[in-house]
């Protein structure tokens, strides 16, 4: 899991080192994007919900429970609270979720979704593009990071309301590995500006075809 480390006030950098991925366990990690305040808070509520259960239990927390924590929590506000969120959990070994690696996409009206991989903010446009064409299952730590990279990158290039660097974690059951902040050269950017279009003309069939005829009418106000 990754994201910048760019947060705006309108047209204006804020922070060019904001944090935006959050520990919520040793296992479980946020990703948010939306109002900074907002963000910091929510995640805090729900690392803390988090380590009261852990220690109520004696059970290390599901990610599932962390999704429902915040959902329950953001849906009541109905999108008033800006934290838009990713949350994922560590992908296997034992002492964490039983049910395995998940990644769940949780909006700021407490919509949620389960995805294989996704990505929020402004720069989630450019940063799927990436995700689509290249993920695969059954990735290596190191490919997943690389692609996670490349996201990103293509995430800050595209969007001025993301840049500066990125940070990615990297989430294993003995330890958790925190990359960054890496500051990308954009100078050397790898990814292809233009994508070959495999499509031939004529692949699209045409089912119906309608002319609209219409007539331009100019105005002139003669008025003084």
């Amino acid at each position: 899991m990754g994201a910048d480390t760019r947060a705006t006030a309108g047209n204006i950098i804020a922070d060019k080192n904001i944090v935006k991925v959050h520990k919520l366990t040793d296992s479980i990690y946020a990703c948010g994007a939306g109002t900074a305040a907002d963000l910091d808070q929510v995640t805090n509520m729900l690392a803390g919900n988090m380590r009261l259960m852990e220690l109520n239990t004696g059970r290390k927390a599901r990610v599932i429970t962390a999704l429902r924590h915040a959902k329950q929590h953001l849906f009541q506000y109905q999108g008033y609270i800006g934290a838009y969120l990713l949350i994922g959990n560590v992908v296997r070994g034992s002492g964490v979720d039983p049910t395995g690696s998940h990644l769940y996409m949780c909006s700021a009206n407490g919509t949620t979704m389960a995805f294989p991989y996704t990505s929020q903010g402004s720069g989630s446009y450019a940063a799927i593009t990436v995700l689509e064409r290249d993920y695969k299952p059954n990735m290596t730590k190191e490919e997943a990071a690389d692609l996670c990279s490349r996201a990103l990158i293509a995430g800050m290039h595209g969007d001025n309301m993301s840049g500066n660097s990125f940070r990615l974690v990297v989430i294993e059951p003995k330890q958790t590995e925190n990359r960054g902040p890496i500051v990308p050269d954009f100078c050397k950017l790898t990814e292809p500006k233009d994508l070959e279009y495999k499509f031939k003309p004529g692949s699209t069939k045409v089912l119906k075809q309608k002319t609209i005829k219409y007539e331009v009418i100019e105005s002139m106000d003669v008025s003084h």
